[in-house]
């Protein structure tokens, strides 16, 4: 090979170097880009899956929320609260026992007004049959485990204690206190949904259970664990709200727009 065709055919080689510098940057890189693309395909790409795009956040963003004839019914991507909480499998990684603050990735968001373990737990020294707890901490039954005179019998209940008993159940709360909210609580009826953010809460649980689940049928649910996270802590209690975004475009969502848009995700009826 002359000198001129060696000298040609560096100088092409130049060429393509700076008419693609992202390609020269990702190849310089070596495991830094493998990584790049392990985050992106980590997300999950769902502008490109038109017949569930007018479900997703970018897709309420663009205005495109129209269902066109044939494309997927939104409230059929998620399962409700009621759903969960009925349902005897959650997907991994939690549990019915699972704590809420930890599930939401840390913080302090809910909490129970009691312990929940007083309430008609045998081995609580605290409980009596009827789940209540005499002021000394007696459980209402003598030597042998039989029952003392005088001792409530839960078949001689009348119908106002039973509704006092049912009072005193622990209820969920923002207010901290040394007993964590399960997820459980959360989803279940110790969550009177009194407050927004004790909704924004049941909606945010069954959300993230939906995440993790992956997909319902054909269609996968439009945010990922870690995108119903985010979520959740952007706009609980004085949160400045989720940045919601279709491309270069980006609105504000308040905590009420974020409860919505979780909603429309499952059958609310």
């Amino acid at each position: 090979m002359s000198t001129d065709q060696r000298d040609e055919k560096s100088a092409q080689a130049s060429a393509a170097a700076v008419a693609n510098p992202g390609r020269r940057r990702f190849a310089q890189a070596g495991l830094g880009a493998s990584a790049v693309l392990g985050v992106l395909h980590a997300r999950p790409v769902l502008a490109s899956d038109t017949s569930i795009y007018h479900c997703t956040v970018s897709g309420h963003v663009s205005g495109n929320m129209s269902r066109p004839e044939g494309l997927v019914d939104c409230s059929t991507l998620g399962r409700s609260p009621e759903d969960w909480f009925a349902e005897p499998t959650w997907p991994v990684p939690g549990n019915r026992d699972e704590i809420f603050n930890a599930a939401m990735g840390g913080g302090s968001y809910f909490f129970l007004s009691k312990n929940p373990k007083s309430q008609n737990d045998p081995s609580s020294a605290e409980s009596t049959e009827d789940g209540t707890a005499d002021e000394d901490g007696d459980t209402g039954k003598g030597k042998g485990g039989a029952k003392k005179p005088g001792a409530a019998d839960p078949a001689a209940l009348d119908p106002s204690s039973i509704e006092a008993n049912a009072a005193s159940e622990p209820k969920v709360q923002t207010e901290p206190t040394k007993w964590p909210a399960t997820m459980e609580h959360v989803l279940g009826p110790a969550n009177d949904g009194s407050t927004q953010d004790l909704v924004l809460g049941k909606v945010a649980a069954a959300s993230l259970l939906s995440a993790r689940a992956g997909a319902v049928g054909d269609h996968r649910f439009p945010l990922t664990p870690a995108g119903v996270q985010h979520m959740f802590r952007s706009v609980y209690g004085s949160g400045a709200g989720y940045a919601a975004q279709s491309g270069t475009n980006t609105v504000i969502w308040d905590r009420a727009k974020v409860i919505w848009w979780l909603q429309s995700l499952y059958d609310v009826s």
